[in-house]
């Protein structure tokens, strides 16, 4: 366990943790990272800049090579850690066709095949 913080209490006492590594991930602005990294804030931006002509890129990338597997999501989580709305990439979905889920509450709202271009609501 290692935490790095801040202030001008030298018992470190009240001092802010601005960053920690614990055995469960990296918590910034958190001591107890509930996942690899984890960034809390009142509220927490993330930024990836790039000096590129070609910008910046987030991946998410799925090592598996079995069909019907999720390829990657980004969950929109409440307070009570409830998936309240998700965009998803799904390699075999319903009726064994590729595409992206865009979901809101437990239900696809719209619907990217990506075999044919076609798009379900």
């Amino acid at each position: 366990r290692l935490t790095f913080s801040f202030g001008t209490d030298s018992s470190y006492a009240v001092n802010p943790a601005i960053m920690s590594l614990r055995s469960t991930g990296v918590g910034i602005g958190t001591t107890g990272p509930a996942r690899k990294l984890e960034i809390s804030d009142t509220q927490a931006f993330t930024r990836i800049t790039s000096s590129s002509a070609q910008g910046s890129v987030l991946e998410l990338k799925s090592t598996s090579t079995d069909a019907g597997t999720w390829r990657g999501k980004i969950n929109f989580i409440n307070g009570s850690n409830v998936t309240e709305g998700a965009i998803e990439y799904y390699a075999l979905p319903f009726m064994d066709q590729p595409g992206m889920y865009f979901r809101a509450g437990n239900y696809t709202r719209l619907f990217l095949n990506s075999s044919n271009g076609y798009v379900g609501m």
